[in-house]
């Protein structure tokens, strides 16, 4: 739920300058077009990250041919064969914060360091 929403945010936030960009999509979009959860949008405003006008986007194969790197945050069994192939996907996995609002916030701190190490290596 909204784990690739807040890796954008926080790459944006730390590397925008640096003129990198940076897209989330979903795996598993439900809804095309839907906001985020109010409880991920509350979770990011602690951090003075406002994501409430983003709209989820579903992952289709050809969004795999600008980028240099795709960071996968779900399983690679929950992943279509063209993103669990490819030699840009790079498998962070973090558990679907499905389990209310301490879950919400637990993934969105690992997201947050792991995103403010990502060209550290």
């Amino acid at each position: 739920m909204a784990r690739s929403v807040m890796a954008e945010y926080f790459f944006k936030q730390d590397y925008a300058a640096l003129r990198h960009v940076s897209k989330s999509c979903g795996v598993d979009v439900k809804d095309q077009g839907e906001i985020v959860p109010i409880q991920v949008w509350q979770a990011m405003m602690e951090k003075g990250i406002d994501i409430k006008h983003h709209r989820s986007v579903q992952l289709r194969e050809g969004h795999l041919e600008w980028p240099d790197k795709a960071i996968v945050l779900c399983k690679p069994n929950f992943c279509p064969d063209y993103l669990r192939n490819s030699r840009k996907s790079e498998f962070w996995y973090i558990d679907d914060p499905i389990k209310g609002y301490d879950s919400i916030t637990h993934a969105r701190d690992i997201i947050e360091v792991k995103i403010s190490n990502i060209f550290s290596t």
